[in-house]
């Protein structure tokens, strides 16, 4: 990979985190209205939190959030997915068995964190707004 390409990926990185996080959340938590005297035990704001002490119903913020979950989630995991299908064709054409064995034992264990990883970001985030 060449490093313009690597640079370019974490700017991207960066910059869509910050603005599914910092903006949309921002909008959306000024939609909200709140009573006085509610404090937050957590040294960041989370917006489920945020929904739980406002005091307004908030079916759009709802919708919002977790279309944008799914939205950031589908692009995630279709970038990874196609990157190990490249790997895996690269894979399939190690012409040693024990060459294409060890490369699939490191890249068993990788899919296995990122599954893990996905797994709980499902949990966290896109499941308590669905119920």
């Amino acid at each position: 990979m060449h490093g313009t390409i690597c640079v370019w990926l974490v700017i991207d990185s960066w910059f869509s985190g910050f603005t599914v996080a910092a903006v949309f959340q921002a909008v959306m938590v000024t939609s909200l209205s709140f009573y006085g005297g509610n404090e937050i035990d957590h040294f960041f704001y989370d917006l489920k939190t945020l929904q739980e002490l406002s005091c307004s119903d908030s079916p759009l913020v709802n919708v919002v959030c977790m279309s944008l979950t799914v939205l950031v989630s589908l692009a995630l995991s279709r970038l990874n997915l196609t990157s190990y299908w490249k790997i895996l064709s690269v894979l399939l054409h190690i012409p040693s068995m024990t060459g294409r064995q060890k490369a699939f034992s490191m890249c068993s264990s990788h899919l296995v964190v990122v599954t893990l990883f996905y797994g709980t970001l499902i949990l966290v985030y896109a499941v308590p707004f669905a119920g």
